[in-house]
């Protein structure tokens, strides 16, 4: 096959992959905390720079906000400002595809077979789903998680002078998104290994570059307090919260994360390069990662394609010869890139138009906070709904908790609010922290019943979905019958 063939051959299953990320990626779901990543973004853009205090829950004064995201959600802001939803969905859009084109890309050029390649990538795209799915600060990590992974295997291909790359990129990555932590850990994991098994002066580059991205974690308004934050956080059990769970071997996703840990014991079995120490234990470890929490799939899959890729090839029937990088290669992953994303927004409309509210994964009070949309006073609400009550109630309904948990409230209000909820425990001490006006819980949680009648609580309002519990006469409340009850169809900002 001619060099012209081969590259013809590539791209053409690169498309394949870019067709179905796009297919897959397509539709975007409002998560819980979207409304309020846009929301605070947009106060900081207001207030010109970050804010480390809360003015949003009646029980948070005096407490320090350790906002790990806060320059995500100042650019997801300014996208919606400035573009509205459509901004948002095409810039996901771009990021998603190009991510899963470009991991597809590079074990491509490592030798594997594109139809092998591309296969490998409809499973990386599946897996993916969760991430890019919904629009999230997370997905910055993804991003430059594969930043620094193509930076690691620059320093192994003897390009030593991308060390210097690294702390810049953590100084941006520390006011992005917290997963900076897994960064971290996986740079210090292959700047030990490498010093280890390395030789020469040249060994130690990698480690003195990651000392100097430790350092360049303090580049945050709240300085090492904020990192000390996030080291303490990572140990916290979050049963209620489905992202910090094992991933679910019997689903789909897990189901897919079981094939690509197979394969990648495969390759490694099969291998026809030495295994690099220093690149197959980060790579081992991440792949272990998703059984303590779903949420390092993400950070998996692009390993699995980058640092696995030599041990990828012994997958195919034969090892190609590694293509060099090529302006021409380079341009045209963008060209293919591009041309995908415009047929997509070409013939989705709603999706690019709409961030939809799908209640089989997230509902919402949509009835019930349009009740007391405009009120003033302090509201018990549980804290996944937390943010879509602070954007759509106003300003002068202050709430007892939302989505922040950790970063915002201390642990005996956050403890409080979980017992509040599912009536556990000294259920009733949230009632007496602050002067609560109204409870909007699910009608399903086992706090209605017993507050109901109780110390002059009444249901003010009760649908399938939310149940708003008050001291004024059942009925007083006006709701707009219209209203899916649990936000069904609606798009952000719902």
């Amino acid at each position: 096959m001619t060099t012209v063939s081969r590259r013809l051959e590539s791209w053409m299953f690169i498309a394949v992959t870019l067709a179905a990320a796009v297919w897959r990626y397509g539709a975007t779901t409002a998560d819980r905390d979207l409304w309020g990543h846009i929301r605070f973004g947009q106060d900081k853009i207001a207030a010109g720079g970050y804010l480390s205090t809360d003015t949003y829950s009646y029980l948070t004064e005096g407490q320090t906000w350790f906002n790990h995201e806060w320059l995500g959600e100042v650019a997801m802001a300014a996208l919606y400002d400035g573009g509205g939803v459509a901004a948002l969905v095409v810039v996901k859009g771009l990021l998603s595809v190009g991510i899963s084109g470009f991991i597809v890309w590079w074990v491509i050029r490592a030798g594997l077979e594109p139809i092998r390649a591309a296969l490998l990538g409809l499973l990386a795209v599946v897996a993916l789903t969760p991430t890019f799915g919904t629009f999230r600060p997370q997905m910055l990590t993804v991003f430059l998680f594969v930043v620094m992974l193509v930076l690691i295997l620059g320093v192994e291909g003897g390009r030593s002078w991308l060390l210097w790359v690294v702390p810049p990129l953590f100084a941006l990555w520390v006011n992005v998104h917290g997963g900076v932590i897994a960064g971290l850990a996986v740079l210090v994991a292959w700047a030990v290994l490498h010093a280890i098994a390395g030789e020469g002066r040249a060994r130690w580059f990698p480690l003195l570059s990651a000392l100097g991205a430790l350092a360049a974690t303090g580049v945050h308004p709240l300085g090492y307090e904020h990192l000390w934050f996030l080291i303490r956080t990572t140990t916290v059990p979050r049963p209620e919260i489905q992202d910090w769970q094992p991933v679910a071997i019997g689903s789909v996703v897990g189901v897919v994360y079981l094939i690509l840990v197979l394969l990648l014991a495969l390759a490694l079995w099969a291998r026809r390069r030495k295994v690099r120490i220093s690149v197959a234990l980060p790579l081992a470890a991440l792949a272990v990662a998703p059984l303590l929490s779903v949420r390092h799939l993400q950070l998996f899959v692009p390993a699995l394609f980058l640092l696995g890729a030599p041990y990828l090839v012994a997958l195919g029937r034969r090892e190609r010869e590694a293509s060099a990088t090529s302006t021409p290669g380079v341009v045209a992953f963008i060209v293919v890139l591009v041309a995908v994303s415009l047929v997509s927004g070409i013939t989705m409309n709603r999706a690019v138009g709409c961030i939809e509210v799908d209640a089989a994964q997230f509902e919402f009070p949509v009835r019930a906070v349009h009740a007391v949309a405009g009120m003033e006073g302090e509201a018990i609400v549980p804290f996944n709904w937390g943010e879509y009550i602070i954007w759509h109630a106003g300003p002068g309904l202050q709430v007892s908790i939302d989505g922040r948990r950790e970063t915002v409230y201390p642990d005996d209000v956050l403890q409080a609010n979980l017992d509040f909820v599912n009536a556990e425990g000294d259920w009733e001490r949230l009632l007496e922290m602050g002067s609560p006006d109204l409870v909007i819980v699910p009608t399903l949680a086992p706090v209605v019943e017993l507050l109901d009648g109780h110390r002059g609580w009444r249901i003010a309002y009760q649908d399938p979905i939310a149940s708003i519990l008050a001291r004024i006469p059942s009925g007083s409340l006006r709701v707009d019958g219209t209203l899916p009850v649990d936000g069904d169809g609606l798009c952000f900002p719902a």
